[in-house]
């Protein structure tokens, strides 16, 4: 069995046989201390359950907590284990509300509470108006928090989104300048050598060869560097099948190279270093 299937079927065992340790506590009479030791395995032998249903998980919870409550003994672990169930009650109610959509939280949140207020007055208690109140209170209160939590989380889900896209928008704007920049400067220098090799190759073939040659290396520097950065876009990633040859960035050092290419197609440049 899949390790997923295994975990799923023990934390689903565990969920069914949870309200029989618990409710063994007051059925078999146990001493104080070993009750509490089995209620608190009967409460452990959910969490396996409530990660992956949290909303069944407090079905269940609430069904032990009518059982128990209905129970004639009404003895000092008797009304502990009720107290204890109501709290991990209010919890389950938080964490429904902060991790499944609204239809669902509220639904369970007012089965839950429901069933809370047809307890209280079954027991006809003279404080049952207060401990109604109180119970509402704390029930709202857990559901306000996890829907919350859920809010925040969402937001940040959505604030994680748009600053991813962004970055890519970013990214890909800093491509289409810097392919914008290297085409219109090569065009540029293959436009202006053209001209003059057109002008003088019947006057002046030698310098007709040479506004050729600048063309040709011009030609073959862009499209090498169009290559580069190209094959970078489409690399799918690290390996021998998608491995790119790459050129360092262009930097100061290549700017004498620039000038000296711009200056022999006709354009008057003029560079200064300072420090």
């Amino acid at each position: 069995m899949p390790t997923t299937n295994r975990a799923a079927v023990l934390s689903w065992c565990g969920a069914a046989i949870s309200p029989f340790l618990i409710y063994s506590v007051l059925l078999l009479h146990l001493d104080p201390v070993t009750g509490v030791i089995l209620f608190l395995l009967g409460l452990g032998a959910l969490t396996g359950a409530l990660r992956r249903q949290p909303a069944a998980v407090l079905g269940v919870l609430v069904f032990v907590l009518a059982v128990v409550a209905l129970d004639g003994d009404r003895g000092a672990l008797q009304l502990w284990i009720e107290v204890v169930l109501t709290v991990v009650i209010l919890g389950v109610v938080g964490l429904l509300a902060a991790v499944r959509r609204r239809r669902v939280s509220v639904t369970g949140t007012v089965l839950a509470l429901t069933a809370g207020l047809l307890l209280i007055a079954a027991e006809k208690s003279f404080a049952m108006v207060s401990l109604s109140v109180a119970v509402v209170l704390a029930t709202i209160t857990a559901w306000v928090i996890g829907d919350s939590i859920r809010q925040r989380t969402r937001f940040a889900a959505a604030q994680r989104v748009q600053s991813e896209a962004a970055a890519v928008e970013s990214e890909r704007l800093r491509i289409a300048r810097e392919l914008h920049d290297m085409i219109a400067h090569s065009i540029g220098v293959i436009a202006i050598q053209a001209g003059m090799g057109r002008r003088m190759i019947g006057t002046q073939p030698a310098a007709a060869q040479e506004a050729l040659a600048a063309i040709e290396d011009t030609s073959r520097e862009t499209l090498a560097a169009l290559r580069r950065m190209l094959g970078t876009l489409r690399r799918s990633g690290p390996g021998p099948g998608g491995a790119v040859a790459l050129a360092p960035a262009p930097g100061l050092a290549d700017l004498d190279s620039l000038v000296t290419r711009t200056r022999d197609a006709g354009v008057r440049v003029e560079i200064e270093w300072l420090g």
